[in-house]
């Protein structure tokens, strides 16, 4: 005769198999997570890596970065060349134009001074701020003692450097451009009297006369 089970031994067995399910999932649960973190953890070392490759590479790279700020700050037209432009245009330029200048591009196109902003930089203090106190201190600092934090800093700083260095010589160049013979025109078509129109074709007058004893200068040299 068939054993049928009573109604205490189907509820056990039910739970047993329950459990043992439970039991499963729990235990993949468990691997899957034990494989997030393997994998996270191996992630984590490689971008460690690749960070301390990056800043070690622009370390080896130090004395040819500083020879390229070398030649922003010494070349023809250069950072030098321009913070003593701007500083000799703003001491003898009007308040009034100055100011004037501020606004100049917002004007209409047929009277905008192209990158007159630039009568507000400094460019030795931008590239100081930028380029070499960054690298200073970079130089002194232990990569092997540096912090998650630090470390991906002076990645993301080590990442942009050669850029930066694109976007301020494209700076150099637009500045280079408003000391020219048609922005200075452009300057004194701002005067609205004519004892301002004369000091700004004397300050005019005064650029181009620099601008032709350097060009002559180099000439003979």
């Amino acid at each position: 005769m068939q054993n049928i089970p009573n109604c205490d031994d189907a509820v056990l067995e039910n739970t047993l198999n329950t459990n043992d399910i439970e039991t499963k999932r729990f235990h993949t649960l468990l691997t899957a997570d034990q494989h997030n973190n393997t994998e996270s953890l191996f992630e984590k070392a490689i971008r460690k890596q690749q960070q301390l490759f990056t800043i070690c590479n622009t370390l080896e790279r130090q004395n040819t970065l500083l020879q390229e700020l070398e030649n922003l700050l010494n070349s023809k037209h250069g950072v030098i060349w321009l913070d003593t432009q701007i500083q000799q245009f703003k001491a003898f330029c009007p308040p009034k134009i100055l100011l004037q200048l501020s606004k100049a591009s917002c004007t209409s196109s047929n009277k905008k001074i192209e990158h007159s902003e630039i009568i507000h930089l400094n460019f030795l203090s931008l590239i100081n701020e930028i380029f070499y106190i960054p690298l200073n201190a970079l130089t002194k600092i232990k990569t092997g003692s540096m912090s998650e934090h630090e470390r991906k800093e002076w990645y993301e700083w080590c990442l942009k450097v050669d850029q930066q260095l694109v976007m301020f010589n494209v700076q150099i160049i637009s500045a280079q451009s408003f000391f020219n013979v048609k922005s200075f025109d452009k300057i004194c078509n701002l005067a609205n009297d004519d004892t301002i129109r004369q000091q700004l074709g004397n300050i005019k007058h005064l650029f181009q006369q620099k601008t032709s004893s350097a060009e002559d200068v180099e000439c003979s040299d």
